[in-house]
C-alpha cells in the first residue's frame, strides 16, 4: 500500500484552522468571541437595555436554524459579565443549556443548579471576591464529578468508571432553596444571574407549556435575567397560555444576517487565525458567499457548512471555493443521497421539500401510495436522519413528518432544491416529449422540471393559492407567447 500523507488544508491558506467552523462562538473557545462577533446592533442595544433597566427579565430569542441565535446570545453575555470582569454587576454560566424533551421542574432547577456551580469553579468567581456560601451545600448534597481508574494488568490496560450523577432523589422544594438562596447571596454582592437554554423546539409544544407553567414564579425572582431560544413556532405556546404570556417581555426576533455582515465575520475569523509564519491567500470569494447567501436565504450554517465541505475537496490552494466547485460538489452530493433512495422515497422527498411538514395522511395522497404501504420507506428515511416526525398538535392521534434539519438533504436541494431533484427523478423515469402528469401540483415545480427537460406536463391543483403560483412559475419557464391555461 503506497504511504499517504496528511495535511492541515488550511496551511495552504496560512491558516491554523477551519474559517467556517459552524459551531455557536462560546464564552470560552478557539476564537475570541469579541474579535469575530459582527452585526446585530439593535437587538443588542434592546436587550442589554432591558437587562440594565430591570431586577428581572425574560425574553424568547427566536428565529429559523442558522441565524446565529445562540452566538447572539453567547456574545451579549459576554458583553455584560465578561468584557470588563471586575466592574460587571452580572454573573452568567459558562455555557447555555440545551433543554430537553424529559424536563420538568425538578430536572430545571437540578441542571441550572449543577451548571452554576461549574461555572463558579471554571470562571473563579471567589477570585473576584464573590464566595456563595450556598454552593458548598450543594457540593455537599450533590454528586458532580466522573472519576476514572486506569490500571495496567500485564499487558492491557483497564479503565473503571465511578460515575456519580447528581442525586434524582433530592426533593424539589430542597432545590428551590437553594436556588433562593443562591439569589439572595448575589443580590448581596450588587449583581444579578444571567441564564442562557437553547433548543425550545425539543420539547413537545404541550410539555413546553407545562414546563413554563411549573417554573414562572421561579423565572420572576429578583436578581435573575433569561433568555429562552428557539424557532418562531415556540411564540404559539407561549402566546396560547395568558399566564406565562404576561410574564414575557417583548420576544427578540433574529432575521438572517445579511451578505455584507456574512462577509465581515469571515474577514474577521481569517484575521483571527492567520498565522503570522505564513502567507495568507484568501480561501474564498467574495460573489460565491453573496450567491451562497442568496441561494441560501441568508442560513450562515449551512453557507459555512458549503464552503468548508467545498475547501476540503480542492485539490491545491490555487483552488477557491467558487459557485462552480460548490456545484459541482453539490451534485455529486445529491447523486449520492438519490442513488440510497427507491423510487418511493424519492417521491416522499420531493413532496417534503415541496410542501413542507405534513400529515401523514396527506403525504400518502401526496405521493399516493397507501399508508401500510408508506411505513417501512418513512422508517428507512428516518434512519438514514432524512426525516423526522413529531405528534400533531391539532390531533393526538396523528403524527406530522417533514425533512430534517440536520441532514445535507436540506440544504443540498435549497431554493431551486426541489427543480434540480424533479429534474433527477423525470429523467429517471421518463423520456423527451413524454407526459408527465402531476395531480398534486403545488407550486408547479415538477412543470418547470418539464419545459426544462422537454417534456409535456399536466398539472391539477384543488388549492387555488398554489394553482396560481404554479402558473406564474411555469409561464416563467416557458418565456414564450404561450400561456399556462386556467381551468383548474
Amino acid at each position: 500500500m503506497a504511504e499517504i500523507e496528511f495535511e492541515n488544508i488550511w496551511a495552504r491558506y496560512g491558516l491554523r484552522d477551519s474559517p467556517y467552523n459552524v459551531k455557536a462562538l462560546s464564552l470560552i473557545g478557539s476564537f475570541n468571541i469579541e474579535d469575530v462577533f459582527c452585526g446585530r446592533e439593535e437587538e443588542l442595544k434592546v436587550l442589554g437595555n432591558r437587562i440594565h433597566s430591570t431586577e428581572s427579565s425574560r425574553t424568547l430569542i427566536v428565529g429559523e436554524i442558522g441565524t446565529g441565535k445562540t452566538t447572539f446570545a453567547n456574545y451579549l453575555r459576554w458583553l455584560l459579565t465578561r468584557k470588563n470582569v471586575k466592574e460587571t454587576k452580572f454573573l452568567t454560566l459558562v455555557d447555555e443549556m440545551k433543554v430537553r424533551d424529559d424536563w420538568d421542574y425538578n430536572k430545571f432547577l437540578r441542571e441550572t443548579l449543577f451548571e452554576i456551580y461549574n461555572s463558579s469553579k471554571i470562571f473563579n468567581w471567589e477570585a473576584q471576591g464573590i464566595k456563595f456560601k450556598t454552593l458548598d451545600v450543594i457540593k455537599n448534597n450533590l454528586d458532580l464529578f466522573l472519576t476514572k481508574d486506569i490500571g495496567l494488568k500485564e499487558t492491557e490496560i483497564t479503565i473503571s468508571n465511578h460515575e456519580e450523577k447528581i442525586k434524582k432523589d433530592i426533593p424539589s422544594e430542597l432545590l428551590r432553596s437553594w436556588f433562593l438562596q443562591l439569589c439572595e447571596e448575589i443580590k448581596g454582592y450588587n449583581k444579578s444571574f444571567i441564564f442562557h437554554y437553547n433548543n425550545l423546539e425539543a420539547i413537545h409544544p404541550e410539555k413546553l407549556g407545562a414546563l413554563f407553567m411549573s417554573i414562572k414564579e421561579l423565572i420572576q425572582i429578583p436578581n435573575t435575567h433569561w433568555f429562552f431560544l428557539g424557532p418562531s413556532d415556540i411564540l404559539s405556546t407561549i402566546e396560547n397560555k395568558s399566564q406565562i404570556h404576561s410574564i414575557f417581555h417583548n420576544h427578540l426576533m433574529l432575521e438572517p444576517l445579511s451578505e455584507d455582515e456574512i462577509l465581515k465575520i469571515l474577514k474577521k475569523r481569517c484575521n483571527a487565525l492567520k498565522d503570522k509564519d505564513v502567507n495568507y491567500i484568501k480561501p474564498y470569494e467574495d460573489d460565491t458567499v453573496k450567491e451562497l447567501h442568496k441561494k441560501l436565504n441568508g442560513n450562515i450554517r449551512f453557507i459555512f457548512k458549503l464552503l468548508e465541505d467545498t475547501t476540503n475537496c480542492l485539490s491545491s490552494v490555487t483552488c477557491k471555493a467558487t459557485i462552480q466547485e460548490i456545484n459541482a460538489i453539490q451534485e455529486k452530493e445529491k447523486r449520492k443521497i438519490l442513488s440510497r433512495l427507491n423510487e418511493n422515497q424519492q417521491k416522499i422527498i420531493a413532496l417534503l421539500i415541496e410542501r413542507g411538514e405534513m400529515t401523514l395522511t396527506e403525504l400518502s395522497d401526496g405521493v399516493d401510495i397507501k399508508p401500510q404501504n408508506l411505513q417501512k420507506d418513512l422508517r428507512e428515511l428516518r434512519g438514514k436522519t432524512f426525516i423526522a416526525f413529531r405528534d400533531n398538535p391539532d390531533d393526538k392521534r396523528s403524527k406530522l413528518v417533514r425533512l430534517s434539519q440536520n441532514t445535507y438533504l436540506s440544504f443540498v436541494f435549497s431554493q431551486e432544491k426541489s427543480v434540480a431533484l424533479m429534474e433527477y427523478l423525470i429523467k429517471t423515469y421518463t423520456n423527451e416529449d413524454d407526459l408527465v402528469l402531476d395531480n398534486c401540483m403545488g407550486s408547479g415545480t415538477t412543470g418547470v422540471a418539464c419545459k426544462n427537460l422537454n417534456r409535456d406536463f399536466i398539472g391539477i391543483e384543488i388549492d387555488e393559492k398554489y394553482f396560481k403560483i404554479a402558473k406564474e412559475r411555469i409561464n416563467d419557464a416557458l418565456a414564450t407567447d404561450s400561456a399556462v391555461g386556467d381551468k383548474k
